[in-house]
């Protein structure tokens, strides 16, 4: 399968968006004004408005995996078959829940070699590649993995209890890897995440534009997040993108790693789910 789009991804301090409402807002202008003039003054164009004071998606959702996701070790999904199954819709809805299972690895031609699908033809499937910013010698250094996931609608999400009930809505998977399907499920590690999503911004590379994104994942503590990310993304054309293009991706990278914003020894947010 062609890969569909990148998305560059750094992890930033949870702590620098912590405090009340009018807190909140105060931490989210200063990060864009922040970013957007770094990024100016490096000849990178910034076009819109970042939404601050409100955002744009506020989601709930969560994890579920096998027994063994309790504490530290992982279940038996990710651990055996390596997939990640998660569940997240509206906060203000109480309808569908959207059902997504995910295979994540570094090999792109072990995560192409994935062909589940969504049972319902209207199912969503992706094929992605994530660019992480790790340590490196001099400056940030290059983590890539290759996302294929398949999407769906679902209702009664809480009555998934079995891996069985989980993996109904999908087809086409890895028999071999998959623990028993009557094997229980619950969320992992009991974290429900509330996730907040601030857009409004594109980059303008080249002819190519990616938008942006500030991502804000709350638990049970309303003043604190427990994680944070700033990514930007841009569709691929026939699985590729122009050498430019990517260059000056890389640079915005390069620009921002060294920022009081970035947490350079960060957890993923999957990372902080499984613990």
């Amino acid at each position: 399968m062609e890969l569909t789009s990148r998305e560059y991804k750094l992890t930033l301090d949870p702590a620098a968006f912590a405090g009340d409402p009018q807190s909140l807002v105060a931490a989210n202008d200063g990060f864009w004004t922040t970013v957007r003039a770094l990024l100016v003054q490096n000849g990178i164009t910034v076009k819109g408005d970042a939404d601050s004071a409100e955002a744009g998606k506020k989601r709930q959702l969560y994890f579920l995996d096998t027994l063994q996701s309790q504490g530290s070790a992982k279940g038996a999904l990710l651990r055996d078959a390596g997939l990640v199954y998660r569940l997240r819709r509206r906060v203000d809805s109480d309808g569908d829940w959207t059902a997504t299972l995910k295979f994540r690895h570094g090999d792109r031609l072990l995560a192409d070699s994935e062909d589940f699908a969504a049972v319902d033809p209207e199912g969503e499937v992706k094929f992605e590649e994530d660019i992480k910013a790790a340590r490196g010698v001099e400056g940030p250094g290059f983590w890539a993995l290759f996302s294929r996931s398949a999407s769906v609608k679902v209702n009664g999400a809480e009555e998934f209890r079995t891996v069985g009930d989980c993996l109904a809505p999908f087809k086409d998977l890895r028999e071999a890897t998959l623990p028993p399907s009557n094997g229980p499920v619950a969320v992992v590690n009991g974290l429900r995440v509330t996730e907040h999503v601030y857009e409004g911004w594109k980059l303008d590379f080249e002819d190519a534009e990616s938008e942006c994104a500030l991502i804000l994942w709350w638990d049970t503590n309303p003043v604190v997040p427990i994680a944070a990310e700033f990514s930007f993304r841009f569709d691929l054309v026939d699985g590729k993108i122009k050498a430019d293009i990517a260059r000056d991706a890389w640079k915005v990278i390069g620009i921002l790693y060294d920022t009081r914003w970035v947490a350079r020894e960060g957890s993923t947010k999957t990372q902080l789910v499984y613990g």
